[in-house]
């Protein structure tokens, strides 16, 4: 994400914000679609979110219902969701289209072992989307152990290798590319040659994140204090690396190691990083209720997935006009806003990129005196 895109979400958030302490109404910026309760691998460091499987996903018409509704209320970003949306590839393909029509951005994440040439093909035609796609290690080995899959690296490389001779033989320039790769302590001396690898596939962006301990084998992931201290020190040589390649990326902002030590509890790092914060942007710890809708394959919604699996609210009952401007959201932001927290936001685990956008929000702010 380079630093327009960053800039416009950031006026973004803060103009909601404000409407909304000026009791105006305002738009969600992004949604989150999460058609699928499954996923087709078991990555070592992952739960899966255990709550999403065996229960009933929405149908095609459904989501395509949320889109165009989504569309209406003025949505700007659409971002399709794990466990992994590529199980449902034709009908995610047909929304991506819609959405494209429309001249709104889109996302997908994924971990590329679904997608085939011919939908591929599909996919570089439709402006403003981008691919997340989880890539740990440029080793075979030890990508394949990390997600389980014999096959996994393998799927990344002709995925990656489809696009880029897609869009280079038809002049295209999308989708942009995000490589999303999860620090342990198996890859955490390996990112300089890692981005020597990927460097030949039109990377716009690598997201390096910080383990998050979601299941037993996780703790043996997780980086020691050594391990830790030596990532750190080599984060210059890494931003170098990276700039001279053209490649944006977060890892400036992981030389705090308070991201590794505590990124299981990520609401306590908003929590510290709010309480010290005056702005009205910046006082509550997330801004999701002001800013984002998630959406379950079941219908419940929220701001997040954690809440709208908790308060099973459901779109069977409403539309999102009505849940968004409704009683729902509005409590959960006056109960946010004025530190009264639901019980389900400290068992948040969300990646530490949220905290490290808050933070770099804040840089915004004060480069363009917002």
């Amino acid at each position: 994400m380079n630093m327009n895109e960053e800039y416009k979400k950031i006026v973004a958030m803060k103009s909601n914000l404000k409407r909304w302490k000026n009791n105006e109404t305002f738009s969600p910026y992004n949604i989150e679609l999460h058609m699928v309760s499954k996923c087709n691998t078991k990555c070592k460091y992952c739960d899966g979110r255990p709550w999403f499987y065996n229960k009933r996903e929405m149908n095609f018409g459904s989501f395509l219902k949320i889109v165009k509704q989504c569309i209406d209320l003025g949505v700007q970003e659409f971002r399709f969701s794990g466990p992994e949306p590529t199980i449902r590839k034709n009908e995610l393909i047909t929304l991506l289209k819609i959405i494209g029509k429309h001249k709104r951005t889109s996302s997908i994440s994924t971990n590329a072992s679904l997608l085939e040439k011919e939908d591929l093909k599909k996919i570089v035609k439709i402006k403003g989307i981008k691919m997340y796609i989880s890539f740990d290690s440029h080793i075979p080995s030890i990508h394949n152990f990390l997600r389980s899959s014999k096959s996994a690296f393998n799927n990344v490389m002709r995925t990656l290798s489809i696009i880029k001779r897609l869009k280079l033989k038809n002049n295209l320039n999308y989708p942009q590319i995000i490589l999303v790769s999860v620090i342990t302590n198996m890859n955490y001396n390996k990112i300089l040659d890692f981005i020597e690898f990927v460097k030949e596939y039109q990377i716009r962006h690598i997201i390096f994140q910080p383990l998050i301990i979601q299941t037993t084998y996780a703790t043996k992931l997780k980086l020691n204090r050594y391990q830790l201290k030596s990532f750190i020190s080599k984060i210059d040589s890494i931003q170098k690396l990276l700039k001279k390649y053209g490649i944006d990326s977060n890892i400036h902002d992981l030389r705090n190691k308070k991201y590794f030590e505590k990124s299981t509890n990520s609401f306590g790092l908003m929590l510290d990083d709010s309480n010290n914060n005056q702005d009205l942007m910046f006082n509550v710890p997330c801004f999701d209720p002001w800013w984002s809708i998630s959406i379950l394959h079941n219908g419940y919604i929220g701001p997040c997935i954690n809440l709208a699996e908790k308060n099973k609210i459901s779109l069977k009952n409403h539309s999102i006009k009505e849940i968004w401007y409704g009683n729902f959201f509005n409590d959960l932001r006056s109960k946010i806003f004025n530190k009264n927290y639901p019980q389900a936001c400290a068992q948040c685990k969300v990646c530490a990129n949220k905290i490290v956008e808050l933070e770099k929000g804040r840089l915004i702010q004060l480069k363009t005196k917002l």
